[in-house]
């Protein structure tokens, strides 16, 4: 998407899952499970993704993502599925060092 000088791409890296009640609030499980199907425990699957803006001259990242230094308890409590930043970025034909 271009507004004037500015690009706006969307970069993903990856999913997560967050709790369906806590994501949907008070509308009915019901009602939400017909767009999200949760998993076993209640999750439903969230995308990371990450806005990318380039000027003329900077690459700006919003948001990072999830990163690779995850616990291993934080991994399997969110269904943390990223680490896949650089790869979106490398689609781009930019690298982690573009990045102002």
């Amino acid at each position: 998407m271009q507004f004037g000088h500015l690009e706006l791409f969307l970069v993903r890296d990856g999913t997560f899952r967050l709790d369906g009640g806590a994501m949907f609030g008070q509308v009915p499980k019901t009602m939400w499970e017909l767009e999200m199907r949760p998993d076993r425990k209640n999750r439903v699957r969230v995308g990371l993704n990450c806005l990318l803006i380039q000027t003329p001259t900077m690459n700006i990242l919003v948001d990072t993502g999830a990163g690779s230094k995850q616990a291993e308890k934080y991994k399997d409590a969110y269904g943390l599925n990223g680490n896949k930043l650089l790869k979106g970025l490398k689609k781009l034909e930019l690298t982690a060092r573009d990045i102002d």
